[in-house]
């Protein structure tokens, strides 16, 4: 047992050590204890790739090493612990039963009671509850809180009966916790012996700070373990013009610092400091840039850093382009090796043509919603269509994801969205076969001809009539239901009685040769809808439920939710949003400013 924080500014070489001295625990104990290293989640896959680099044209690795987020390494010692028999929901399941919670208790409600109509509003309850959850804070707590009467008072007390409501409800459905740390950390305190804990080496790498419920939780790994070591972007500030820079530049990493000293003692945590040379740059401009930002000394060498300007944002890309093809074709630079970073949005759109016209493959760090693939369209205008009875957007959206198709329906699609638009109809509207049989146009004498087209569009209206009688039969289904598990069921059997599962089984396949990304993001797609359909019934279970609160809360699930978006192949090219992407450990940086 025992912490050490290894301590030192950016580029100093703290990972590197990590990555060294697992290399030697490796190479003198090849299958000894457990190392884990805990690094934020986006960062999982670059230390993967480190780990296992090759070295001399040989294959390198550990057996011992695994690379984990927290919440990760928790579900990895419940392996051996045996899984917490709870329902688990997804973040979109939370939220449903977040919105149900928040109707069944309207009338107790004083300030929130018509927010809680709206599903968005459930959310924003929810990120609070999320966050007393991170930082331990419980109901009662909030009933210590005193202000001045008045609308704060009001708007804490609703809060207070939500998040006990909420407390009651999830213990009372036997539901997972939002945060799952306290629960895991009664489970190992309970257990003596925790094999995947035993004598394990523990490194934390990638954070500025953590919230309460992490520092208890690396309090109560630290008495299972050999040892943790805490790496940190910290630099203990002096009396100097530096120092006082230091205090706001690591003021994050102090605070992390000053409470661990206060949970552990303060003579018993230790240290390892790393100089403050800058060793991760081999050229000079590059260091002196290091010194200009920690200490605003002023830059005499440029080595390693080059200025463009263009006259467009297109230009801009392209000149990128064409560097990047440089540094692969005649350095021998991989594209992982390369980061680009943009403040500006839109540079996105012009990223994305130019790199592909270029035939360069690259990952966007940003979130890619869910409802813009073809599988999640085709749901949301199901219900959409259902709830809107045939309105004729809904309709139409419905046909055009092509799951319903087969043949040479595209083009009658085509035919029949032209007439519906041409001469606006919409609902019931769509039923009269007549309504698109005959025309009437003005002759050259301004008298109304009456032209009858039955026989030329027979076979487009025999198309319409099928789609219309399959929707009708499910729509049908979804007004007999009275339960959630009614609506799900109908939804799922249209989905599998219409053959739209074995196509998308097909698709999947097809895809696996063609583009990949395309065929995770649609296998991610239907493993939400399967995930939204389970869900549903853990909130809902056989109560009596109105349709439109199935649909509010089931839709948003399916419009919020994102894709999973780690790159489907490592050597790409990393793009990212100036301030908020994990881009780092590349040797070819690219900034649009």
């Amino acid at each position: 047992m025992g912490i050490t924080i290894w301590t030192g500014t950016s580029g100093t070489g703290k990972t590197s050590s990590m990555f060294n001295e697992i290399k030697e625990l490796t190479k003198d104990s090849p299958l000894g204890s457990n190392i884990y290293i805990v690094t934020p989640t986006q960062n999982t896959l670059s230390y993967e790739q480190l780990i296992t680099q090759p070295e001399e044209g040989l294959v390198t690795g550990s057996m011992r090493t695994s690379v984990f987020s927290f919440t990760r390494l928790m579900w990895h010692v419940y392996n051996e612990l045996g899984q917490p028999e709870k329902e688990s929901l997804s973040e979109a399941g939370h939220v449903m039963f977040m919105h149900k919670l928040m109707n069944d208790m309207k009338e107790f409600l004083n300030y929130y009671q018509t927010s809680g109509g709206y599903i968005k509003f459930s959310e924003k309850v929810l990120e609070q509850i999320t966050e007393f959850r991170a930082y331990n804070v419980n109901p009662e707590d909030l009933n210590n809180l005193q202000f001045e009467r008045g609308r704060t008072t009001e708007k804490y007390e609703d809060l207070n009966k939500i998040y006990s409501r909420w407390s009651e409800q999830i213990a009372e459905y036997n539901i997972e916790d939002l945060n799952m740390i306290q629960n895991f950390i009664d489970d190992i305190s309970r257990t003596e012996n925790i094999r995947t804990l035993n004598k394990a080496t523990i490194y934390i790498d990638g954070f500025h700070n953590f919230t309460e419920s992490e520092f208890a939780l690396i309090y109560a790994l630290e008495k299972k373990v050999a040892q943790i070591n805490l790496l940190l972007t910290h630099r203990k500030s002096d009396d100097s013009e530096q120092g006082v820079r230091d205090v706001l530049l690591f003021r994050k990493t102090e605070a992390v610092v000053t409470r661990l000293q206060e949970l552990f003692g303060e003579h018993y945590v230790e240290f390892r400091h790393f100089d403050d040379e800058f060793l991760r740059a081999k050229r000079t401009g590059l260091t002196q840039l290091e010194k200009y930002i920690t200490t605003g000394k002023k830059m005499t060498n440029f080595d390693g850093i080059t200025i463009t300007e263009a006259p467009s944002v297109e230009e801009e890309v392209i000149e990128t382009a064409r560097n990047i093809e440089t540094l692969v074709r005649e350095r021998g630079a991989k594209y992982s090796d390369i980061g680009i970073l943009y403040r500006d949005s839109a540079y996105e759109e012009y990223i994305k043509t130019t790199f592909k016209r270029f035939d360069i493959s690259y990952h966007m760090d940003a979130d890619h919603y869910m409802h813009c693939n073809p599988f999640t369209q085709l749901i949301i205008a199901l219900l959409e269509c259902y709830k809107s009875r045939f309105q004729s957007s809904s309709f139409l959206n419905v046909l055009k994801t092509g799951y319903l198709n087969s043949g040479d329906d595209d083009k009658l699609l085509a035919h029949l969205e032209n007439i519906i638009i041409e001469r606006g109809l919409t609902g019931t509207e769509l039923f009269d076969d007549e309504r698109f049989q005959i025309e009437y146009r003005l002759d050259a004498e301004g008298m109304i001809d009456r032209i009858d087209n039955s026989e030329s569009l027979s076979e487009m209206i025999d198309y319409k009539n099928k789609q219309i009688s399959r929707l009708r039969e499910f729509f049908k289904s979804l007004d007999a239901g009275t339960t959630v598990k009614d609506y799900i069921t109908s939804i799922y059997s249209f989905i599998v009685d219409n053959g739209i599962l074995t196509k998308l089984e097909d698709e999947i396949h097809e895809l696996e040769e063609t583009d990949i990304r395309l065929r995770n993001e649609t296998e991610q797609s239907y493993n939400l809808f399967i995930r939204l359909l389970d869900d549903s019934y853990t909130v809902f279970k056989d109560k009596e439920t109105e349709f439109s609160l199935f649909y509010e809360t089931f839709i948003d699930g399916l419009k919020t939710a994102t894709f999973n978006t780690r790159p489907a192949t490592i050597d790409q090219v990393i793009v990212g949003l100036l301030d908020l992407a994990k881009v780092e450990n590349k040797k070819y940086i690219f900034i649009y400013y």
